[in-house]
């Protein structure tokens, strides 16, 4: 488990153990661990996106360094197996490459 999906789950528990010690405290019969649901989904969410990315580089650096140049056909191939951001080759909407040209040195 990456550190930061560590830090996340380690929070998400704290929390609940947290909501949970309280409710048996003060005899609650209910205990809302909404709040720290929703903190730990978003937080796995972005995690996820972050990894994603890394990945989706992780192949442009290999594509540049394979043909000596980016190539976006090339690398939207080879990344759309593994990505929802990309279909029939093409980006989907809302989805977009920096136009600046990588800096390898």
């Amino acid at each position: 488990m990456a550190p930061s999906a560590q830090v996340s789950l380690n929070t998400f528990v704290f929390k609940l153990d947290t909501a949970l010690k309280d409710g048996v405290q003060y005899g609650e019969s209910v205990v809302d661990v909404t709040a720290p649901s929703k903190d730990y989904i978003a937080s796995a969410r972005q995690n996820e996106a972050l990894a994603e990315l890394v990945s989706m580089n992780s192949v442009a650096s290999r594509v540049t360094t394979t043909t000596g140049e980016f190539n976006q056909a090339q690398f939207l191939r080879r990344v759309e197996p593994t990505t929802a951001c990309v279909k029939d080759g093409k980006l989907e909407p809302g989805i977009h490459l920096d136009r600046r040209p990588p800096d390898f040195e």
